[in-house]
């Protein structure tokens, strides 16, 4: 079979596996918003179906050998026929018995290998057994499943496999079968009990569930329907059609999983009859009912149970029966639910547990019912951080949000990273309100530097007892400090500033309830509020012009507006040649690459310096241009204060 061809067919029909690409360019990883998707409608949830597989397989295959061990090992191959051994002359004899008669299914010869005891038959038995299934898999593949049984059997009894023919067993069970619904219920089989083929062996070592992918979407797209007969192969084509669920009889294994489908779809009242029959004890049940009375508006109900879910949970010791199962994954010996949540980024890991599912779903109930530092807590646990950012810099005042942050600091439930963010998010707060003394014990290790520098700055250019020029030069450090570290000081973490993408606003799509108090590019004006206090504190023209520019160029493309007044200074200072040519121009030209890197590394105490950076700045505005630019829609007024004329 061409699993080229498969995979093409399959693009348009197997939604079930498969995993969104990460946003590219994005600095955090963040699940869906669950205050934003308080109708469910904004995500959804995807279900593992290899683990759905593997507990079908349980039921109906319940006599089904697992490998309970690694395959033995076993002297090098030799030729049977330089053999003398009475084991290799009879799986020789065995070999000419098929080539006389193709249509031999038991040649006698493996009938008496196979009944000498064991110590005398373990260079043959492995690969007898196997191809005495193989005879069988076309027409009768249940006497083939026999066959792979016993040979199951002997390799956990320690009968050498150095090919893996017990693992290939499994696949060989399913691949060769004519008829399609024996295939998929075999096919069920290897993914549950199957294995990766061992290295080394012959023939293609794609995982059984790569090979979900490829055969289970193009056997079922053809005639789903004829599925229906078989219970199993029911089960499994009702997953990918949840329209045929209604047309499933009799008692159902995934009846839970089956309900999560019919909810994805908006069948909720065929959700609520599946999960009638589902087992009262099914963490997916409790998990739906949770859902539907958040949908139906009942969120004292939906929260409670929400809640039992998670102490339920814990009375089973973060175990079973709620695994927390990776993406096309299994986990060791567990038949509990596997739910895949897709988002614009994917998590660490491929996926979300449904522990921190449960947790953003609680979250997002208590944030409805104005419990903010409970639903606070609840997304933290859950990790759905833009959740949590949300409530930290919108919902909680700076006391409540400090004393929550001092309480959790050790908190092992909630993970390093999550704690992390948060903390550097209560430092942005309080160095917006000016804390700045505060805020250093928030910060992470990278921003201590920047931090204390900051600080002891802000004391000196503040100090109105110390000289004008010291003054100025902390000025424009604390404008240098800003340049380099804005964001990552004074940014807000959502809107406007969306430091949780590195300021990359439009990679994060997730609408926001409410406004902040300060506007976009914030960190922007305090920064060129600095260089402008430097320069009126200075009595030296060359530090003085260099700190207005300074100002102008961190305004001049995102707040023209906000420039202006840095413009209009640069052209009344006289400072020649430059103050003439940008009077000229009407406005402030464009930095050459690299201005920033410059302007950080500036010495403003020397006046050499700062006259050698301030030629690079404007390297564009020394020659004259044959013709003037447009002016900006801020014009500077006339020398006699009369309105300025616009060309």
């Amino acid at each position: 079979m061409d699993s080229a061809k498969i995979s093409l067919a399959l693009t348009g029909v197997f939604l079930l596996l498969t995993v969104p690409e990460p946003v590219s360019g994005c600095r955090v990883l963040f699940p869906p918003s669950y205050i934003e998707a308080l109708d469910g409608e904004a995500y959804r949830q995807e279900i593992d179906l290899s683990a759905g597989l593997r507990r079908l397989a349980h039921r109906y295959f319940p006599d089904c050998v697992d490998l309970t061990r690694q395959p033995a090992a076993a002297e090098p191959e030799r030729d049977c026929g330089d053999d003398p051994s009475l084991e290799f002359r009879l799986y020789a004899a065995g070999w000419e018995e098929l080539r006389r008669n193709p249509d031999c299914r038991f040649p006698e010869p493996w009938r008496q290998l196979l009944a000498l005891p064991e110590a005398r038959r373990r260079r043959c038995t492995a690969k007898t057994l196997y191809l005495l299934g193989n005879l069988q898999v076309q027409e009768h593949p249940e006497k083939a499943y026999r066959w792979y049984q016993q040979l199951r059997i002997a390799v956990n009894r320690g009968c050498p496999d150095p090919q893996g023919l017990a693992i290939r067993s499994f696949r060989t069970n399913y691949f060769y079968v004519k008829d399609p619904v024996a295939r998929v219920r075999y096919l069920a089989l290897a993914a549950a009990y199957g294995a990766e083929p061992p290295a080394g062996s012959d023939g293609d070592r794609k995982s059984f569930t790569g090979e979900l992918r490829d055969e289970l979407g193009t056997m079922i797209r053809s005639n789903p329907r004829q599925f229906l007969r078989d219970p199993l192969t029911a089960e499994v084509v009702a997953m990918f059609y949840p329209e045929l669920i209604s047309e499933l009889k009799g008692p159902l294994v995934c009846g839970d999983w089956l309900a999560m489908r019919a909810f994805q779809c908006g069948d909720f009242d065929g959700c609520r009859k599946l999960l009638a029959e589902s087992p009262a004890e099914s963490p997916v049940r409790l998990y739906l009912e949770a859902r539907l009375a958040r949908r139906a508006g009942d969120f004292r109900k939906s929260a409670g149970l929400f809640r039992k879910w998670l102490a339920l949970y814990a009375d089973h010791g973060g175990g079973m029966p709620f695994p927390a199962i990776g993406c096309g994954g299994f986990c060791d010996g567990s038949l509990g639910p596997a739910l895949v949540w897709r988002s614009s980024c994917i998590l660490p890991g491929g996926c979300r547990s449904m522990t921190a599912e449960i947790h953003g779903q609680l979250g997002a109930l208590q944030y409805y019912r104005r419990m903010y530092q409970e639903a606070l807590y609840s997304f933290l646990l859950g990790d759905a951080w833009g959740d949590a950012a949300l409530v930290a810099e919108t919902r909680l005042d700076l006391s409540e949000l400090r004393a929550l942050v001092d309480a959790h600091a050790g908190n092992p439930l909630i993970s390093e990273e999550i704690n992390r963010r948060l903390r550097h998010l209560l430092a942005r707060r309080l160095m917006r309100a000016e804390r700045f003394r505060e805020a250093g014990r928030y910060f992470p290790e990278e921003l201590q530097t920047a931090w204390r520098d900051f600080t002891g700055q802000i004391a000196a250019a503040e100090d109105s007892a110390l000289d004008p020029e010291i003054r100025a030069e902390a000025w424009f450090r604390l404008g240098q400090i800003m340049l380099k570290h804005d964001i990552a000081l004074f940014g807000y973490e959502l809107l406007p500033d969306y430091f949780i993408t590195d300021g990359q606003f439009g990679y994060y799509s997730i609408t926001q309830p409410s406004q902040c108090a300060l506007p976009r590019f914030h960190y922007r004006i305090r920064e060129a509020d600095c260089f402008r206090r430097a320069a009126e504190l200075t009595s030296d023209p060359t530090l003085g012009f260099l700190a207005h520019l300074a100002g102008g160029l961190v305004l001049r493309d995102r707040m023209p507006e906000a420039a202006e007044p840095f413009y209009r200074q640069l052209v009344r200072r006289n400072f020649s040649p430059y103050s003439e040519r940008l009077d000229f121009r009407r406005w402030i030209p464009a930095p050459p690459r690299g201005w920033k890197a410059r302007i950080i590394a500036c010495d403003f105490s020397d006046s050499d310096e700062a006259a050698g950076l301030i030629k690079f700045l404007l390297v564009g505005a020394v020659e004259p241009d044959p013709v003037p630019p447009r002016r900006s829609p801020a014009a500077v007024p006339g020398p006699d204060g009369s309105p300025p004329e616009f060309e």
